[in-house]
C-alpha cells in the first residue's frame, strides 16, 4: 500500500475540492466523490505528485459525469 506524504495528502485533498466545484450540484454526490478521489489516488499511485496533474487526473472525467446525466434524464 503505497505511503503519502502529508504535503501530498493536502494537495490530493485539494485537488478533490477543486473537481467538485466543477461537478454539477445535481450529480456532486457521494459516489462520485468517492470516484474522484479514486482517480485522484490513482494518478498519485502512477507518480503524479503536482496539483495540476491531480486536478487533471480527475477532471478529465467530468465530461463523462455530465453525458450519464443527459442521457438519463427524462
Amino acid at each position: 500500500m503505497p505511503s503519502y506524504s502529508p504535503e501530498l495528502v493536502q494537495t490530493m485533498r485539494a485537488a478533490l475540492d477543486e473537481v467538485m466545484t466543477k461537478v454539477p450540484m445535481n450529480q456532486a454526490t457521494p459516489g462520485i466523490k468517492a470516484h474522484m478521489a479514486e482517480l485522484i489516488l490513482k494518478a498519485a499511485a502512477d507518480g503524479q505528485a503536482t496539483y495540476a496533474g491531480l486536478l487533471a487526473a480527475a477532471s478529465d472525467q467530468i465530461q463523462s459525469i455530465r453525458r450519464i446525466n443527459v442521457n438519463s434524464a427524462p
